[in-house]
């Protein structure tokens, strides 16, 4: 059977380089949750961090896409950022407010495990959108997840913070809205252009929240300024690499590789902030990441 020339043989540098640009992504993406952490521990509040965080990042990306294919690349119609508003501004913004909110209640190890439970998530409401029919092995995935989430609660509810844990789910379902929405945004829209005007609307919506709330306030130490700019910087660079990656492999191996985040995110909890897991939350965040895997290996799994 000859292979399709566009996918990199698993054998190959190319390979390789992609999945370590993936694995490189998902280390840096999984470190964000714990900078900001230490930004709130310096009076950060959350409105500030993530506007400056995206006011940094879109300035980034939108020169990084004119640098490299000119001013024109980066022009939408009026009809195109509309969707672009509701993509970046919407879903995206309420994903990032309840999710870095939510690790100010509980600890960013349980908040990261309860937020992947969005690719089950999507497999349910791609169902119902999309008409895809659901089988076993989406079945069996919500079994695990949700199964999973209950193990992740820890002994009951009444020991865990409702409200952090309320916003770690509010963040899976923008999260897979955002997922399911912004997959038809990207049929026409390419897909540096829609994180540059994702990152774009997020900010705006930042700025009119904060404006409106009136506690948007400026950082006032130089250890402050600097957790906020590392924010900003490595989430860039997340994407960026992310990017390279999907493109010297193939989606699927990228989702799958990324899957490193939330573990990320685990370790570095521990190590800074000696967040302790039990034995069956941790037994319960491995099925909440078996469910996501089973979900991103659906097609390849159902072929055999």
């Amino acid at each position: 059977m000859k292979r399709n020339p566009e996918i990199p043989s698993p054998t190959s540098i190319t390979y390789y380089k992609g999945s370590f640009s993936v694995l490189a992504s998902a280390s840096l993406l999984g470190s964000v949750a714990i900078l900001a952490l230490f930004a709130y521990k310096e009076n950060v509040n959350v409105m500030t961090m993530l506007l400056l965080r995206f006011s940094l990042s879109t300035l980034f990306l939108f020169l990084f896409s004119i640098c490299k294919k000119g001013y024109q690349c980066v022009c939408v119609e009026r009809k195109q950022f509309l969707r672009l508003f509701l993509l970046g501004g919407v879903f995206y913004a309420f994903f990032c407010f309840s999710y870095f909110s939510s690790i100010q209640y509980i600890p960013a190890s349980l908040a990261v495990l309860i937020f992947y439970t969005y690719p089950t998530l999507v497999a349910i409401v791609s169902s119902f959108i999309n008409k895809e029919r659901i089988t076993r092995i989406v079945v069996m995935s919500i079994f695990l997840s949700f199964f999973g989430l209950y193990f992740v609660s820890g002994p009951g509810l009444a020991s865990a913070n409702i409200k952090g844990l309320l916003l770690a789910v509010c963040a899976s379902v923008f999260y897979a809205a955002y997922v399911i929405y912004g997959h038809s945004v990207m049929k026409v829209t390419p897909f540096h252009i829609t994180v540059a005007y994702v990152y774009l609307c997020a900010t705006i919506s930042y700025g009119i929240g904060g404006l409106l709330a009136q506690n948007v306030v400026l950082p006032r130490t130089f250890s402050a300024w600097f957790y906020v700019f590392l924010v900003s910087f490595i989430s860039v660079c997340g994407f960026i690499t992310f990017f390279i990656g999907v493109k010297l492999t193939t989606p699927t191996v990228a989702s799958i590789l990324s899957m490193v985040e939330p573990l990320v995110t685990v370790l570095l909890s521990v190590i800074f902030f000696q967040d302790r897991l039990s034995l069956m939350q941790g037994i319960g965040g491995g099925l909440v990441l078996l469910g996501a895997l089973l979900i991103i290996l659906k097609n390849r799994i159902e072929k055999r």
